[in-house]
């Protein structure tokens, strides 16, 4: 019989969330029925922190590098970046036809992630939903991405009363 390998792209952009992806790239790399696709974004990218250089050291294989990065930090220049970092998102995803994606968090690269995802039809696995930053853009974002989310991974049980809240069934949500 022909076991066909389970492709899943995982996306991070910042140190703090690929600290907290580490393990589970660790772990998914051990599993021979999946292929990771690792893509790098945001931060990692960017010439002041370079922080893609903690992936190069950990020694994983980066498959995708997608400027999202804003010439300067203003509103039209994010949503510049935002707008052709989708066009690539979705010429790389697209290409691979991964069978499902797995991204953490709030940031507004990931945000673009999600939209692609749900175009694409590819599933999209959430890590972090539920959470709240008080009087931050994060929490639009992260509550944005958990609509267009698939499957939701959070931390307790209150946020996952949260992301039921926010019309998410609640045998596609786990606390881990």
């Amino acid at each position: 019989m022909y076991n066909k390998l389970m492709k899943i792209c995982l996306v991070t952009g910042n140190r703090a969330e690929y600290g907290l992806l580490k393990r589970l790239i660790k772990l998914i790399l051990q599993d021979n029925s999946i292929e990771l696709n690792l893509l790098v974004t945001g931060d990692h990218l960017s010439n002041t922190t370079r922080t893609i250089n903690e992936i190069e050291n950990d020694q994983f294989k980066i498959h995708g590098k997608i400027n999202c990065n804003p010439k300067k930090d203003s509103p039209l220049e994010i949503l510049n970046a935002m707008g052709s970092a989708t066009t690539e998102f979705a010429h790389y995803l697209n290409q691979l036809k991964p069978n499902g994606i797995i991204i953490l968090g709030d940031r507004y690269e990931m945000l673009v992630v999600a939209i692609t995802s749900l175009i694409l039809k590819i599933p999209l696995l959430h890590i972090s939903g539920g959470e709240v930053t008080e009087g931050s853009l994060d929490d639009t974002i992260r509550h944005s991405i958990t609509k267009f989310a698939d499957y939701h991974f959070v931390a307790i049980e209150e946020f996952k009363k949260r992301v039921i809240q926010l019309g998410e069934s609640p045998n596609r949500i786990k606390v881990v």
